[in-house]
């Protein structure tokens, strides 16, 4: 017999690893699964199932607000390492939605279009998706345009100002439609230029990411922008709630990129940088 197989584990996670084992194979066996076998078992597990999400993300917040700091002034945790844990979770928790949206086959494929478009390549898909998703709150809104989610029709009145109508023309398809010319617009014509741009490493996205948000969080409140760090554990209070305008006691509950960046390349292994 092997002398190990009966061991317990010295690292405290296998051993707790080894003692959820039994719950969770419970859970996967779980008859219920068995009952959800069409629409109607289906909507009926669902109109329960949501408040059991509700109430886990409820105590997940909770754990939060305890185990770490998300109040002003910060401090630090008293304990990091459950600190990070219950920021770990909620990081894949509340991303992963995103995440998977920005991530479906055919959203991809016009995100290419606007990145071969743009940089002569396709691969750069996900910079484009992350600026969707932050000015425009990403796929369904094809009527938005990227710059600022102004309605693609119209005049933008946001910054950037000016830009369009981008108006649907007869044969448009995804990928080449309305939506498309505007964001090829404001990624080439529009501060800060993001078609110009050729640092791909991972700092350097993040770093054009900031830019396309604008540096005030830096330059005047000498703090991290949420723009790309919101649902971190580097993001602090404070929020231009609109162009030039500047709340201390508003928090920003956007993802930010680098946590949807996180969620992505959990899900798309393409997503790749420069060295």
């Amino acid at each position: 017999m092997d002398n190990y197989t009966h061991s317990v584990p010295n690292d405290p996670w296998l051993r707790l690893e080894e003692d959820l084992r039994p719950r969770r194979q419970e859970l996967v066996t779980h008859p219920v699964y068995a009952m959800v076998g069409d629409l109607a078992s289906l909507n009926a597990f669902m109109t329960s199932h949501v408040f059991a999400v509700w109430d886990f993300m409820s105590l997940l917040k909770t754990l939060q607000r305890r185990l770490t700091c998300v109040e002003v002034p910060w401090l630090p945790p008293a304990d990091p390492i459950a600190a990070r844990l219950i920021n770990e979770i909620v990081l894949g928790e509340e991303t992963d939605e995103v995440a998977r949206k920005l991530c479906a086959p055919d959203v991809k494929l016009r995100y290419c279009a606007i990145s071969q478009a743009v940089w002569g390549k396709p691969d750069l898909w996900f910079v484009v998706a992350i600026i969707h998703e932050r000015e425009a709150s990403g796929p369904p809104h094809w009527d938005k345009q990227l710059g600022q989610g102004d309605p693609l029709n119209q005049v933008s009145r946001h910054r950037p100002k000016g830009r369009g109508p981008f108006l649907t023309h007869p044969g448009d398809v995804p990928g080449n439609d309305a939506f498309h010319r505007g964001a090829v617009d404001a990624l080439n014509n529009c501060p800060p230029f993001a078609g110009r741009w050729t640092d791909w490493t991972t700092g350097g996205v993040l770093t054009l990411w900031l830019l396309y948000n604008g540096t005030g969080y830096e330059d005047h409140h000498h703090e991290a922008s949420p723009y790309d760090w919101g649902a971190t554990n580097i993001e602090e209070w404070g929020k231009y709630v609109r162009d030039g305008v500047w709340s201390a006691h508003v928090w920003d509950t956007q993802l930010g990129c680098a946590a949807m960046l996180k969620g992505m390349m959990a899900i798309d292994p393409s997503i790749k940088f420069s060295e």
